[in-house]
């Protein structure tokens, strides 16, 4: 009785399973990418104690013709610009800064995002949420951005921050 029953489940689902879309923008990520991140939420990616606040870096993927680079004026010890990556998700925008508090080499960081996004699908980009923004959107702040071209990591960017600030645009 359980082979019969068992067949006529796989006979089911066959059909319904050929018909459903797949959605590969996650098949960048490997084991690897979810070991980190779970190496990085040990503890909290960003901590706001006055609000008792606390958020984790997490891998959210997109289509690449929902993300735009850019860069965002931030008021952070002084307006500057920071590199950014905008994602339409639905109805509003995802904001994926670097964090304000260093000054960036904002050319050099967006080049090379650029590569790293060139003739691909989708990227994966692990990054905590820091808090809503205008139009029901969503400010988070980028760790680890991924895509078949290859890895960028924030903790490995430090030829990206500028020694000189006065170099910035």
């Amino acid at each position: 009785m359980n082979k019969i029953y068992i067949l006529i489940v796989i006979l089911f689902m066959i059909p319904i399973l050929s018909f459903t879309p797949i959605d590969d923008r996650y098949s960048i990520l490997d084991e690897n990418d979810f070991a980190m991140m779970k190496v990085d939420n040990e503890s909290p990616a960003l901590t706001i104690p006055d609000e008792n606040f606390e958020s984790f870096n997490e891998w959210i993927c997109f289509n690449i013709n929902d993300v735009e680079i850019t860069k965002s004026e931030v008021d952070y010890n002084g307006w500057h610009y920071v590199p950014s990556i905008n994602a339409s998700v639905s109805n509003s925008i995802i904001s994926f800064d670097l964090d304000p508090e260093e000054k960036w080499d904002v050319d050099l960081v967006i080049n090379t995002w650029n590569d790293l996004f060139e003739n691909q699908k989708s990227v994966c980009i692990s990054g905590a949420y820091l808090q809503e923004t205008d139009n029901n959107g969503e400010l988070w702040y980028i760790q680890k951005i991924k895509t078949n071209n290859g890895y960028w990591d924030r903790s490995d960017s430090d030829q990206f921050i500028l020694k000189d600030p006065e170099k910035e645009d």
